[in-house]
């Protein structure tokens, strides 16, 4: 199972309830500091593993999310749900097989599915939204 958690250590900015209304924008944007935990036997989905972020500060729509560190040397990337649903995001990861590669510089490609690579995968991530 991939569990969201807000990174204590961001408190100020995980607690910020001013949510200042931006230039040009209808709605109160606000951000978080959460880690992404893939459980210890939890295998990748071709197309992206779902993450809930609606459990967080209630957000409703997510639709950036910034990768600032990761456990593995893998890629990262977010599929916004649709509508920015805050509950339906995917997290697409891409990676090589060195051996595969031959030693030369390739595209990643994303991860096969059922690929053990996400076992016990944390990403801390900077999410986005309302």
């Amino acid at each position: 199972m991939v569990t969201v958690t807000l990174v204590s250590t961001f408190k100020r900015l995980n607690d910020d309830r001013t949510l200042a209304v931006k230039p040009n924008a209808a709605s109160r944007e606000r951000e978080a500091i959460v880690d992404v935990t893939y459980g210890g036997s939890e295998n990748y989905s071709t197309g992206g593993n779902t993450v809930d972020f609606s459990g967080l500060r209630q957000f409703s729509k997510v639709y950036a999310v910034d990768f600032l560190a990761r456990s593995k040397g893998l890629l990262a990337d977010f599929v916004p749900g649709t509508n920015d649903d805050a509950a339906t995001g995917k997290i697409k990861l891409f990676g090589v097989d060195p051996g595969a590669a031959g030693g030369a510089i390739v595209a990643l490609p994303e991860l096969p599915d059922t690929s053990t690579e996400t076992n016990s995968l944390v990403l801390r991530c900077r999410i986005r939204g309302v």
